[in-house]
């Protein structure tokens, strides 16, 4: 609170005349003052007002700082949550397997390399991807096998002695095919043979 000094003659009347003496002379001072400068007194200095928000232009909300993106996912998601969409399988066409095939191309094989016909050889059995087939040869039954490697067929017979015979193939998935050009014929011929898998080419 503020404090007014008391004029030096007003001191010395107040130590001279006694209390109520000194009372009725500070009566005009007193109300000299104005009520506002007395508010102003006991309130002391006024406080500092609250800095105002910054706004845009148009006074809507604040604008993010440049540089400032957000986030491509919400905070609880991870990349490894978003769901993997996977095209449908094709349920009209049925998957091509080469070993549906791989009988009549080496039936055939066996026919072309002795110069006959296919229906003279009869397949015995089948163990895996060997193939074992029975026809005369030379007045006499034989048995001729029939070996399917990944891009070749591998013949042999009992008639042969050691002698292999090596038709390489090839697969048209789409068509669903499996071809090949027999060229060591022992009737020096070139023939092109081909097994088609049931369903649709």
């Amino acid at each position: 609170m503020r404090t007014t000094s008391l004029p030096s003659s007003l001191l010395s009347a107040c130590l001279r005349t006694g209390l109520l003496a000194c009372l009725l002379a500070l009566a005009p001072l007193v109300a000299a003052l104005s009520p506002a400068d007395a508010l102003a007194q006991q309130a002391g200095p006024p406080a500092p007002s609250a800095p105002a928000a910054p706004q845009n232009g148009q006074g809507g909300a604040q604008q993010p700082l440049q540089g400032q993106t957000s986030p491509a996912f919400p905070p609880n998601m991870n990349v490894q949550d978003l769901p993997i969409i996977l095209p449908a399988p094709n349920v009209d066409e049925p998957a091509f397997d080469t070993g549906q095939v791989m009988g009549c191309l080496c039936q055939k094989a066996l026919a072309a390399v002795t110069c006959k016909k296919v229906a003279d050889y009869n397949l015995v059995r089948t163990v895996g991807t060997a193939y074992l087939f029975n026809s005369f040869y030379a007045s006499s039954s034989e048995d001729f096998y029939c070996v399917a490697q990944p891009d070749s067929l591998v013949l042999s017979s009992t008639a042969w002695g050691r002698l292999r015979v090596t038709v390489p193939y090839a697969v048209d998935k789409k068509a669903r095919t499996v071809s090949a050009t027999v060229a060591g014929t022992m009737c020096d011929k070139t023939v092109k043979i081909r097994c088609t898998a049931p369903g649709k080419p």
